[in-house]
């Protein structure tokens, strides 16, 4: 069996992987549908529940609060009963409608310079789920390859062709998990 390879790649991002071994690349369905961010894993930030990670990655790209209420399926209404005067509304939706409505969002200034580091937390929270973290480490040293139809050609690979940063962010979680089973992943990196 080869050794693993250990990878680096910007933005300081480090993970392996076997080559030898078949890469997990489809996180839409079936036994690694865990590894999507579409996947049902309630995350506590902001001071709110979010579904998914794609709830509090589109959140996170608002430049104030209240567009990340929409993002999460909330919102505010008007209610002289409430200390403040307003309410929140929650009415909870799928992160896909969540990612459509990211989309129509105006991004904070610096979005394309932390995004990456802004995944890097969410999947971070996500996988402080000890049964989701148990089930990436269980991924041993596959390759993860967030294989995609629809045309992601930066978090994921469409057509053989792709950054694949959802899946090396994965990677790098899992590399850190490995290292040291209570595992540190910063949300940032210098």
């Amino acid at each position: 069996m080869d050794e693993p390879r250990q990878v680096a790649v910007e933005p300081n991002i480090v993970y392996s992987y076997d080559a030898a071994l078949a890469p997990i690349d489809n996180f839409e369905d079936g036994e690694h549908r865990f590894l999507s961010n579409f996947y049902k894993s309630p995350i506590l930030a902001l001071g709110m529940q979010f579904d998914t990670v794609e709830h509090l990655y589109q959140a996170m790209k608002a430049v104030s609060l209240r567009p990340a209420l929409f993002v999460n399926g909330s919102y505010l209404k008007a209610d002289e009963r409430a200390d403040d005067g307003v309410r929140i509304v929650h009415e909870p939706h799928g992160p896909g409608a969540a990612k459509k409505f990211g989309r129509g969002i105006k991004c904070r200034a610096d979005w394309e310079r932390v995004k990456i580091d802004v995944m890097r937390f969410c999947l971070a929270l996500k996988f402080q789920d000890p049964s989701l973290r148990a089930a990436l480490l269980a991924t041993g040293k596959r390759q993860l390859i967030e294989g995609n139809h629809w045309g992601d050609v930066f978090w994921g690979v469409c057509k053989g062709v792709g950054k694949n940063y959802l899946g090396i962010l994965l990677m790098e979680l899992r590399h850190n998990l490995q290292q040291s089973p209570m595992g540190t992943f910063p949300a940032t990196r210098d």
